[in-house]
């Protein structure tokens, strides 16, 4: 189990409840300039863009959708619990947003343990799906009837996540897009901060294909088509949508404001900081490759950062054993 999905704070607890976005969360997106940035912490009205496009690009809610949902710190976001339940921009995606564009989408949301999600039910869809609809529309979604799969791709095509994440647990899932390639190239998706292992959705004809996106308005849980099927039943905190690739150092920045705490210098990712540290410690510092291998999925430079330099390097070897002896660090 990945540690990161453990919620660990200060070594004593597995909450993980613990995710809920911050002041400092939000600091750190608008300083990265995203176009639309949406908290959904509003009880009335259209929920407002934060983003540079402006008021514009607010979006209407639709259904019955619960406002002011607890995110378990504090913070409120919303709720979505029937097929009904879904929101749309005011406005049209920009002609950045089309074609085959770079962009990095990013989201926090929940998934109860009875929690569903229906044929790639999205986080966030532009695009339209009349004939011939392949290629035209942007999914950052769960998978197709699989609310434990992530899916970054297009109408008929694209990459999903190899792992499984369970129900019952916050993520931070971001989506970076290199554009210019295949549905299938250029992309890199974070769960929790660490880049996730993807491979082509086997249930769609056209991961190889080229995106030609086109532009309609935004939509949040509802995709057009099959209204009433493509939506998932959980909690959204935030959304946020950029023009460019996000950097890791940007992503990594993000998801520690978040909150989400994890042991620092847990390097095999069984939620503590110990004495089995020490072999995969000294392997990442030694061969990336054979690290990766070894903890597929773990993150080195954010796990055994210890002097905050944004890296794990031979710096950062007198803070892991000073954290070792004394008992172990945490975020």
């Amino acid at each position: 189990m990945r540690a990161a999905l453990a919620c660990l704070i200060l070594g004593l607890t597995t909450d993980s409840s613990c995710l809920a976005a911050t002041t400092g969360y939000r600091d750190a997106v608008l300083g990265d300039g995203p176009l639309l940035y949406y908290r959904f912490n509003t009880n009335t009205g259209n929920e407002p863009n934060l983003g540079s496009l402006g008021a514009g690009f607010d979006l209407q809610y639709f259904g019955t959708a619960v406002r002011g949902s607890m995110t378990f710190a504090g913070d409120a976001g919303v709720a979505f619990n029937s097929s009904d339940d879904f929101l749309e921009s005011l406005a049209a995606a920009p002609v950045s947003l089309t074609g085959n564009p770079h962009f990095s989408a990013e989201t926090v949301v929940f998934v109860p343990e009875n929690g569903t999600a229906g044929l790639w039910a999205p986080f966030l869809h532009w695009g339209p799906s009349d004939f011939p609809p392949t290629m035209r529309s942007v999914y950052f979604s769960f998978s197709n009837n699989e609310p434990r799969e992530f899916y970054a791709g297009f109408y008929n095509g694209g990459l999903q996540t190899q792992e499984l994440f369970p129900r019952g647990a916050w993520y931070h899932v971001v989506w970076v897009r290199q554009g210019g390639g295949a549905a299938n190239v250029g992309t890199t998706l974070y769960v929790n901060c660490e880049a996730v292992a993807l491979v082509n959705d086997p249930q769609l004809p056209s991961n190889g294909a080229t995106p030609a996106v086109e532009s309609t308005a935004f939509r949040v849980n509802r995709a057009r088509d099959f209204d009433g099927i493509r939506y998932f039943t959980g909690t959204m905190d935030e959304l946020a949508l950029y023009d460019r690739a996000l950097e890791a150092a940007e992503v990594r920045t993000h998801f520690l404001a978040l909150g989400l705490g994890f042991v620092l210098g847990d390097m095999d990712g069984n939620g503590v900081l110990d004495a089995f540290d020490v072999a995969p410690f000294e392997l990442a510092l030694a061969d990336r490759g054979a690290y990766a291998a070894a903890y597929p999925g773990l993150n080195p430079d954010l796990r055994g950062d210890m002097n905050g330099s944004g890296m794990l390097d031979a710096f950062d070897v007198a803070g892991f054993e000073a954290a070792l002896a004394g008992g172990g660090a945490a975020l």
